[in-house]
């Protein structure tokens, strides 16, 4: 029995051992276990999207919410827009952007157009290059400013599959951002400058202590204007804006 016993037991060690050396060779290649997982054409889209609306506001933001400035202040080597100018002394601004919110939502627009042209070009090749049928239409986009969002809508159908064909067409993406809030501090900022010829960043930090808001007269004469830095405290967000209202001739000491 004692011999019986002991055999029983090196038999277990053995095939321990041998499942040992038997899993170890198996990690050790890398076998893949389960199945490969399904190409998810949405949260491809939806990558190649958050990284076009990134590129878009590190543009935007410290240009006064404008991909391309015309009318404009240089500062800290930035084309900072004016949302608020007039080219006269003594005189108010004029608002150069009363629907602004909605004008740094079709900035947005504007820039990652073609950026989502080529995301689903490359969401064709990625298909292709897995043996994918692929198939596309619609050519839609709308970009709108919501509080702490960012939503992009894209309207487009794709149909794609190996065997059976699936159909997508829900590309709405929510990406996280302040620019709404800031835009519209912005506007206030114009809105009473053009009114009063002035902002009192003090007094709307205090009512509002979610904004840091930081006032810079830059340029002399002709040029004289200011710089309004705006900033999320939250998210560390800023929004630049140039400013030019109500300016005193050089040499008037009043």
């Amino acid at each position: 029995m004692l011999k019986r016993g002991q055999v029983a037991v090196f038999v277990i060690i053995a095939i321990v051992i041998v499942f040992a050396v038997i899993l170890f060779f198996f990690l050790r290649r890398g076998v893949k276990v389960g199945v490969e997982e399904e190409f998810n054409p949405q949260s491809f889209v939806r990558a190649c999207t958050k990284e076009a609306v990134q590129q878009a506001l590190a543009i935007i933001m410290p240009q006064g919410g404008v991909i391309e400035p015309t009318n404009y202040k240089l500062y800290d080597g930035n084309k900072v827009a004016y949302l608020c100018y007039t080219n006269r002394y003594y005189e108010p601004c004029v608002n150069q952007q009363p629907l602004y919110v909605a004008h740094v939502a079709e900035e947005i627009k504007r820039y990652i157009a073609p950026k989502i042209d080529e995301c689903f070009f490359s969401l064709e090749q990625e298909m292709v290059r897995q043996k994918y049928s692929f198939e596309q239409k619609g050519s839609g986009l709308a970009v709108n400013l919501e509080e702490g969002s960012i939503i992009v809508d894209i309207d487009r159908e794709v149909t794609y599959g190996k065997e059976s064909k699936e159909k997508v067409n829900d590309f709405r993406y929510q990406f996280i951002s302040r620019i709404y809030e800031l835009a519209k501090v912005a506007r206030e900022i114009g809105n009473q400058e053009a009114q009063f010829c002035s902002f009192n960043t003090a007094s709307y930090s205090t009512t509002y202590p979610e904004f840091d808001i930081d006032k810079k007269n830059v340029g002399f004469r002709e040029g004289a204007s200011s710089i309004y830095i705006i900033k999320d405290k939250l998210t560390e967000e800023e929004l630049l804006i140039a400013v030019r209202s109500c300016q005193i001739p050089p040499g008037f000491l009043g």
